[in-house]
């Protein structure tokens, strides 16, 4: 009787330890899962925050290409004042963006943006549809070239994303005068 005591005795701590094998298997699950579904949420966040600077960017030079152009219809002044509200924007992208996720812009050269960068890597070009020269409208094209481009890094807890403004991207226009 004293051996099917002990086969007994052995048989539930060998259950027991199964057991605590099982659930601490299972609790090491749960906290992976949940890691990887904060890793994923926080990409798609981060993801998130790239789509909306580049809406917002893109919305800020159409719109001022336009503004600007009812008002000339030189090249230089319209570049030069897209290029100050550009600026402006990602300065205050920057600024609202200080902590978590946290987003800075910088050349591919790794340089500051500033004014005299924009100016060397965009270009504005107007181009006037009128026949008589008196009413109709001007077609205007802003692209950024240059050799270098414009970039961002979006930095999150545990995930970075990019934003880039390609070589050759271009913003078009359509105003009636």
């Amino acid at each position: 009787m004293n051996n099917r005591g002990l086969y007994s005795f052995l048989l539930v701590i060998g259950y027991s330890v199964l057991l605590l094998a099982m659930l601490s298997a299972r609790e090491n699950s749960i906290a992976s899962f949940r890691e990887a579904k904060n890793s994923l949420l926080e990409a798609e966040i981060i993801n998130l925050h790239r789509t909306i600077v580049e809406e917002n960017i893109d919305r800020v030079i159409r719109e001022r290409l336009a503004e600007q152009l009812t008002k000339t219809s030189d090249a230089g002044i319209v570049k030069s004042q897209i290029n100050n509200t550009l600026l402006l924007l990602l300065k205050e992208i920057e600024k609202n963006h200080a902590e978590q996720p946290m987003i800075r812009f910088y050349s591919a050269s790794g340089k500051a943006i500033d004014k005299n960068f924009l100016e060397k890597i965009s270009k504005v070009l107007v181009i006037d549809t009128r026949e008589n020269k008196t009413e109709g409208e001007y077609y205007i094209i802003r692209v950024f070239g240059g050799g270098e481009t414009l970039l961002g890094k979006i930095s999150g807890k545990n995930f970075e994303g990019e934003f880039k403004l390609p070589e050759g991207y271009s913003v078009k226009a359509v105003v009636a005068r």
